[in-house]
């Protein structure tokens, strides 16, 4: 049986056409956006988008009576919304072959993959830090931050890599396993993230500048299971 997530919005429930919902996403006009699983009959789960109408009825304009999914790319647990109300979503870790890999994909505003970006709206990225967590953000030039793990990349508009940030498009976070990007006024980029030791996990929020130099940081402190 497949589960029921619920999220509540305006005093109403929404139930989420899919097994599991990762992340949730508003747009301007108020249509809301979901990410996450829905299971196939050979047990690997597709990824998965829901767009609902404000009311909370599926959106029929988007993919196919509202729903889209995607196979063979991670299952999506980030997501934003660009202002043309195209849709960026990233991924967990998949394994192909030897090979840790990771998703950006983006879909047009009707839930078409987006052929102008990446290779037909898909963009693989790889990871062989074993992340657990991950983060999205967008740039006001339309540049994309993903964060997962200990690592930080940046996409141009069109998916490349963005080869004047950090090595090649992709920076090592200092010691953090990214949980949340924000792009400030001035450009500059706030990562916040944890990073644990024996019985002391450590919570960090550090800025970077907007080629990925870092500048300073604030650091706290929590005994785990204390």
């Amino acid at each position: 049986m497949n589960h029921v997530h619920r999220h509540s919005y305006a005093s109403r429930f929404v139930f989420v056409a899919m097994a599991a919902a990762f992340a949730v996403a508003i747009q301007p006009d108020w249509k809301i956006v979901v990410c996450g699983s829905s299971p196939t009959s050979l047990g690997a789960p597709l990824a998965t988008l829901a767009r609902y109408n404000s009311n909370g009825s599926l959106d029929t304009s988007f993919g196919t009576n509202g729903i889209v999914t995607t196979s063979d790319v991670a299952l999506p647990t980030v997501i934003v919304l660009q202002t043309d109300y195209a849709i960026v979503v990233a991924g967990s870790i998949v394994f192909r072959g030897d090979t840790e890999t990771m998703n950006v994909v983006r879909y047009t505003s009707n839930g078409t993959l987006d052929a102008s970006f990446g290779t037909g709206g898909i963009v693989t990225l790889s990871n062989d830090q074993g992340a657990t967590s991950s983060a999205l953000a967008l740039q006001p030039n339309g540049g994309i931050l993903y964060a997962n793990g200990f690592l930080l990349f940046r996409l141009l508009p069109n998916g490349e890599l963005d080869v004047s940030f950090g090595s090649g498009g992709q920076a090592a976070l200092a010691g953090e396993d990214a949980v949340a990007l924000a792009v400030l006024s001035n450009g500059k980029i706030l990562v916040a993230g944890t990073a644990s030791g024996g019985t002391i996990s450590r919570y960090k929020c550090q800025r970077y500048t907007r080629h990925h130099l870092r500048n300073q940081r604030a650091i706290g402190h929590h005994r785990n299971g204390g």
